[in-house]
C-alpha cells in the first residue's frame, strides 16, 4: 500500500499539470514583491516630497520644542533621513538667539547635514564660504607671560611620559572603551603622569577652553584631537562667533518641506504617564492650549542652553548672580519631576564652576600697541596670551586688526566740510575745489574708525585675584583692567591706562561648565528617557565636546534616528598622532 501512494505521488509530481500550476504561482508571487516594491518606492518618494498619499494611515506626528540649534535640526533629518512629510513635524517656539560655547566647532555630522539639505547659496550665505570662514584666517603665535612679566612662546609638545600617556588615551578614546573615559577625570587620568599638570599643552586647553582638571578626561582628549587638527592655527581658537546662518539655512529647508512652525508658541509643560508623555501644554499667543498624543506620535524635548543664564557687567560694576536656573531648562525641569528617567538636572547645577569673560574697547588702539610691543607681534596677525601665574589662569586674544592711518592734524588748511565742498559753485576770483581737497575734507570728517576689542577669560573665577583682592566674578572692569595691567607689568601706565580706556564689558555664564563637571551617570539623561520622547540640547552627552555646535547636531541625529529606528553608522575616529605637537 506505502509503496502505491509512493509511486502516486511521484507521479502526480512528475505530471505536467503540477509543472505548470507551480510555475503560475512562482510568477504570480514575483509579480506580487515587484509590485510590492514599486508601491514602497513610490510610498516612500511620496513621503519625500511631503505629498499624501492614499490608504496611508495618519502620519506619526513629532511635537518639538525649537529653543535650540538641536531642535531644528532633529526636524531636518527626520524630513531628510526618514521621508517625514513636513506637515507631521510640529516646531513650537523659535531657537535660541544665544551662542554655543565653541563658535568654531563644526564637524562631520555638522559639514553632511548642510551639504545633504543642499542648502542654498544667496547674498547672505554659501557653505563653501562658511568652511572658508572656520579655517581660521589668522594664526599667532601664542605666548606665555610669567610672574615676572615675561614673554616666552608657547611649547606645545609635551614631555616624552606626558605624549606616551596621551597617546594611550586618545587610543582608548577611539575604541569600545570610550564610555569608561567619560566617567574618568582628567586629574584621575592623568595625576601621576610626570609633568602633566605644567605643560603648556594642559594650560592651553585649561585656558582656553575652560578644562580644569576634575572635568572628564573625555572632553579633555577631544580638545586635544581638535587642537591637533588646527594645529598651525589655534592661537584664536576660542574668539571665532556664532555663525547665525547655520540657523537660517536649516529653518529655510523646513520651511520648503512644509514643517509646521509655530515661532509665536513655546511648549511650557508636559504630561507623563506609563513611560509616555501623553500630553503637550503650550502657550501660543497669550492662549493656552493642551495637545493630547496618540500612540503613534512623538515628542522632541530640549534640555536648555549652557549659556542661558549669563549676566553681564560693565566698567563700575560687577555681573550679578542670576536669580534663577536657566529658563531653557524649565521644560526638562518640570518632566524630571515627573519621571526620575529624565536625569536630574538640579545635580548639573549645584557647584558648577562660573566662566567670566570680559572685553575692552580700546581706545585708538592704545592697550593693542602696548601689548604688540611686549610681545614682538604686529596687530593684523591676532594676539593670544596665556598668563602663566595668574590666580584666573587667563587668557587674551584680540583678532587681527589693522591701524588706520590718523586724520590730518592740521585744520585751519581745511575750513570746509564734504557737504560744503560739493555744493560750492566757483566765481571767476575763486579757485576752483579740487578732488584732493575733496579727499583731505573725506578723511578730516570721516567717522571714526572702529575700535580693537581685546578679550579675556578666566577659568577660576571663584579664586581671588594676585593684585585684586576679589574673585573675578565679583570684580567690575576697572578692576579687572587693572588687573590685567599689572600681569602685563604695566602697573607704571595705569594712570594713562584708565583715562584712555573707558569701556569694559562683562560676561558671567554660570552654567556653561555644567556638563564637563564629574556628574553621576544617572544626572544625565539618556537621549530616550521614555517610550516615545526623545531629548537634545546642550546638556545631552555625544561624541563632540560639550556646548559646541557639532554636539548639537549629533544629538539632534540621534534623537531623530531613535525615531526612526534607524542605526546611527558609528564613525571611527581616525588616530591622531600626538608627534604632530
Amino acid at each position: 500500500m506505502k509503496k502505491d501512494l509512493t509511486k502516486s505521488i511521484k507521479k502526480a509530481a512528475g505530471s505536467s499539470t503540477l509543472k505548470k500550476i507551480l510555475t503560475a504561482g512562482a510568477v504570480i508571487a514575483a509579480a506580487a514583491a515587484a509590485a510590492a516594491a514599486v508601491t514602497a518606492v513610490k510610498k516612500r518618494r511620496a513621503l519625500l516630497e511631503g505629498k499624501p498619499q492614499k490608504n496611508l494611515s495618519r502620519a506619526k506626528n513629532v511635537y518639538i520644542s525649537g529653543t535650540s540649534l538641536a531642535s531644528f535640526a532633529a526636524a531636518a533629518y527626520l524630513i531628510k533621513d526618514g521621508g517625514y512629510p513636513g506637515k507631521a513635524i510640529h516646531i513650537y517656539g523659535t531657537p535660541s538667539s544665544a551662542n554655543t560655547e565653541e563658535y568654531g566647532s563644526i564637524g562631520i555630522c555638522t559639514r553632511a547635514l548642510l551639504r545633504d539639505i543642499e542648502a542654498r547659496t544667496d547674498d547672505d550665505f554659501s557653505i563653501d564660504t562658511m568652511f572658508d570662514n572656520i579655517s581660521y584666517a589668522a594664526a599667532p603665535e601664542v605666548k606665555v607671560i610669567d610672574a615676572d612679566s615675561d614673554v616666552r612662546p608657547l611649547t606645545l609638545k609635551p614631555s616624552k611620559s606626558v605624549l606616551k600617556a596621551l597617546s594611550k588615551a586618545l587610543k582608548k578614546l577611539s575604541s569600545s572603551s570610550a564610555r569608561e573615559l567619560n566617567e574618568l577625570s582628567v586629574a584621575e587620568c592623568f595625576g601621576e603622569t610626570s609633568g602633566f599638570a605644567d605643560c603648556d599643552l594642559f594650560a592651553f586647553i585649561e585656558m582656553t577652553f575652560g578644562i580644569r582638571s576634575e572635568h572628564k578626561v573625555s572632553e579633555f582628549l577631544a580638545r586635544v584631537e581638535q587642537l591637533l587638527t588646527y594645529a598651525p592655527k589655534a592661537g584664536l581658537f576660542d574668539t571665532l562667533y556664532y555663525d547665525f546662518s547655520i540657523l537660517s539655512v536649516i529653518e529655510n529647508y523646513l520651511e520648503e518641506n512644509g514643517a509646521d512652525i509655530h515661532p509665536a508658541a513655546e511648549i511650557t509643560d508636559v504630561g507623563i504617564a506609563d513611560n509616555r508623555v501623553n500630553a503637550i501644554h503650550l502657550v501660543e499667543d497669550g492662549t493656552r492650549m493642551t495637545i493630547y498624543l496618540n500612540r503613534e506620535d512623538f515628542v522632541i524635548l530640549d534640555t536648555g542652553n549652557l549659556l542661558d543664564g549669563t549676566t553681564e557687567g560693565s566698567f563700575n560694576s560687577a555681573a550679578p548672580k542670576p536669580e534663577t536656573a536657566p529658563q531653557s531648562m524649565d521644560l526638562w525641569k518640570s518632566a524630571a519631576e515627573k519621571d526620575d528617567s529624565f536625569g536630574l538636572p538640579e545635580m548639573l547645577l549645584d557647584d558648577t564652576p562660573e566662566s567670566v569673560e570680559f572685553s575692552i574697547v580700546d581706545d585708538n588702539g592704545y592697550l593693542l600697541r602696548k601689548i604688540c610691543n611686549k610681545l614682538n607681534e604686529e596687530p593684523d596677525n591676532g594676539i593670544s596670551v596665556l598668563f602663566e601665574a595668574s590666580n584666573w589662569r587667563m587668557k587674551l586674544t584680540s583678532e587681527p586688526y589693522s591701524f588706520i592711518p590718523a586724520a590730518p592734524q592740521d585744520e585751519s588748511a581745511i575750513d570746509f566740510t564734504v557737504d560744503e565742498a560739493l555744493n560750492t559753485t566757483s566765481d571767476a576770483d575763486e579757485a576752483d575745489i579740487t578732488p584732493e581737497d575733496i579727499e583731505a575734507a573725506s578723511i578730516l570728517n570721516a567717522e571714526p574708525e572702529p575700535q580693537p576689542v581685546i578679550c579675556v577669560k578666566g577659568v577660576y573665577a571663584g579664586s581671588e585675584g594676585n593684585f585684586i583682592n576679589k574673585t573675578m566674578r565679583e570684580c567690575t572692569g576697572v578692576e579687572l583692567l587693572y588687573e590685567l595691567c599689572c600681569h602685563l607689568g604695566m602697573l607704571s601706565d595705569w594712570e594713562e591706562a584708565i583715562d584712555r580706556i573707558k569701556v569694559v564689558m562683562i560676561s558671567c555664564s554660570p552654567y556653561k561648565a555644567s556638563p564637563l563637571r564629574k556628574a553621576p551617570a544617572y544626572a544625565v539623561p539618556e537621549i530616550r528617557p521614555c517610550d516615545n520622547c526623545m531629548l537634545t540640547g546642550g546638556f545631552i552627552l555625544t561624541d563632540a565636546p560639550a556646548g559646541t555646535i557639532e554636539q548639537q547636531i549629533q544629538c539632534a541625529k540621534k534623537a531623530a534616528y531613535t525615531i526612526l529606528g534607524k542605526k546611527e553608522k558609528r564613525v571611527r575616529p581616525k588616530l591622531v598622532d600626538v608627534r604632530r605637537l
